[in-house]
């Protein structure tokens, strides 16, 4: 741990949430502002790659083998695969609306895939690239709907580390809903503030921990 920057790179992009490749090479950083994902090396300190992965790129996630990369765009409504040894897209799912969170087990036989405008999430069955949407409960409340861009009702899904649940952030009702995996069966919500943004776990599974994004900052909350 240093409080010194090792290094620098300029990037030609806004850039979104980037992923490592498993061998710690690469650093893969989708532009939201562009239509490419860019390929950092960072022995060689410099882009090596552009792919091509459509406007709006957002959240990216590397398969647990390491050989794929998952890359969704808010702008373009696709899911995009990346071969990490060849770095060419070698598949896309298409979606209605933009792409926001998404969540996939070790064995990618599902993805999981929060949409804006839906308050609920995509069920991909990646090999039939057949889809069904799961509804988050309302608890009795009227989902508001949002009158900005980017249009997030939520955002924010993740498989514990044990993959027997899955945590859905229901952001515009100020919950997160957990179900059982790969079953789905709905066992809880927890109510966890206003404006979530990411869910992630503890190593052992123990703890969720659950962003929010104005409520620690008075000056920037939104009304």
């Amino acid at each position: 741990v240093t409080d010194k920057i090792k290094w620098r790179l300029d990037m030609d992009g806004m850039t979104h949430h980037m992923s490592v490749s498993k061998d710690g090479r690469l650093v893969f950083v989708p532009y939201y502002d562009t239509w490419w994902l860019a390929v950092v090396d960072v022995e060689k300190r410099q882009i090596i790659k552009k792919i091509w992965i459509g406007h709006g790129g957002h959240g990216t996630k590397v398969s647990a083998d390491g050989k794929r990369l998952y890359v969704g765009s808010m702008m373009n409504d696709v899911l995009t695969v990346i071969d990490t040894d060849k770095l060419e897209v070698v598949d896309v799912f298409h979606f209605r609306d933009g792409v926001r969170p998404f969540a996939f087990p070790e064995d990618e036989s599902v993805i999981y895939v929060q949409q804006a405008w839906l308050h609920g999430f995509i069920v991909l069955d990646p090999k039939t690239r057949q889809q069904r949407t799961v509804n988050l409960p309302d608890l009795g409340r009227e989902v508001p709907v949002p009158d900005s861009y980017p249009h997030n009702v939520n955002h924010g899904i993740a498989l514990d580390p044990s993959e027997s649940e899955l945590w859905a952030v229901g952001s515009a009702l100020e919950f997160v809903a957990v179900y059982s995996h790969p079953e789905l069966k709905h066992l809880a919500d927890i109510s966890v503030g206003t404006d979530h943004n990411a869910i992630v776990f503890s190593g052992d599974g123990r703890f969720a921990y659950v962003s929010n994004r104005w409520q620690g900052c008075p000056s920037r909350r939104r009304a």
